[in-house]
């Protein structure tokens, strides 16, 4: 038995032979056998399976309906790799949740080393292995530069709203 197949990728092919009759390691030549082998050398050629797979059909000597049977396979194998080339990249929308979890990340963390929380549960989750439900900020020392940075401007504000409300007249209810 000869075979020959053809990749659709470049100008070479592989040929591969057989002979009935002779022996492969000890034993009768087997033509699934060297169906197997010439798919297992195509697909480490980098051929396309579903090709590589109907060039061996087209040599096969199958009844029409298991030929059949094969050629639907392949159409649907086909149809659903197609179906997949068709939808958008999945890597990119993952890479971009990736990034943005990564960032939340730190931002949280921050915050929480800021004020002094746990940056895990901040101090709601009574099975958490770092604080064990206890560490809502004051848990621990606030890191002293972060605390200066994030929390003193908003302590600065609230002082300020509430000094400007305690310097304005109080507002009288109108008679009626």
């Amino acid at each position: 038995m000869r075979l020959r197949v053809s990749s659709l990728r470049s100008a070479e092919s592989i040929v591969m032979t057989a002979e009935l009759g002779t022996h492969l390691a000890g034993a009768a030549a087997d033509p699934a056998a060297v169906f197997r082998r010439a798919i297992v050398e195509g697909i480490k050629n980098g051929q396309d399976v579903g090709q590589l797979l109907r060039s061996l059909l087209g040599q096969a000597n199958l009844p029409p309906e298991h030929r059949e049977l094969v050629e639907i396979f392949l159409d649907t194998q086909q149809s659903a790799e197609a179906a997949l080339v068709d939808e958008p990249e999945p890597d990119a929308e993952f890479d971009a949740l990736h990034r943005e979890l990564t960032d939340l990340r730190e931002a949280n963390d921050t915050v929480a080393a800021a004020l002094g929380a746990c940056r895990i549960c901040w101090g709601g989750d009574s099975s958490c292995a770092v604080c064990h439900g206890q560490g809502c900020a004051g848990y621990r020392a606030p890191e002293a530069a972060l605390f200066n940075e994030l929390v003193l401007p908003a302590v600065r504000r609230v002082r300020a709203l509430r000094a400007e409300a305690a310097a304005r007249p109080p507002i009288r209810p109108a008679r009626l």
